[in-house]
């Protein structure tokens, strides 16, 4: 009556490692960081820190994780246009997020925003910090045999021409050059 897993993708992290089973990478995206342009960019994670930068982070993400160990200044919120506003605002120094996140995070900004973002991404810079591989996880709950099963499926479907186009369409979406 009860179901015996939960299925989801997620970064791996120290805090997250005992909390699921592992099955299998499923597409490796880049965790990037954007300033203004006219601004400092940041190369890393210990960037960020040592430069004492104001942080703008999903809530409950990778990042938050990795920088809220370090002791950075972050700033989470569960929708990332609220960041980007900030920072057009000049009330972050950076917004961290990952790459699938850009585009819609932009999108909805500049619904939301009461200023012209029409010079869109031109006023932004982009540097890539680190690559963040995603997985499929299940839950502990999930009886050993079918984690297994899932994962040999898994690898399998990733093999398919179907899933590489899934991929290069997500990677084309990641090529925009103004919002």
């Amino acid at each position: 009556d009860q179901p015996g897993a939960v299925l989801a993708i997620l970064a791996r992290t120290p805090e997250r490692e005992n909390l699921w089973n592992w099955l299998a990478i499923t597409y490796t995206d880049k965790v990037y960081a954007y300033t203004l342009a006219d601004q400092p960019t940041y190369a890393s994670y210990a960037e960020l820190r040592a430069k004492d930068a104001r942080v703008g982070v999903k809530a409950g993400s990778a990042s938050e994780s990795l920088l809220r160990g370090m002791g950075a200044k972050i700033e989470g919120v569960t929708h990332m246009e609220q960041n980007f506003l900030k920072l057009f605002a000049e009330r972050l120094d950076v917004v961290v997020l990952q790459g699938m996140e850009v585009y819609p995070a932009l999108q909805a900004a500049k619904e939301r925003s009461t200023v012209d973002l029409s010079a869109g991404t031109s006023r932004l810079a982009r540097t890539a910090l680190v690559d963040l591989p995603l997985w499929v996880v299940t839950s502990k709950l999930t009886p050993e045999g079918d984690a297994h099963r899932l994962k040999v499926a898994l690898e399998k479907f990733k093999l398919t021409l179907e899933y590489k186009a899934i991929v290069k369409r997500y990677e084309d979406k990641q090529k925009f050059q103004n919002f």
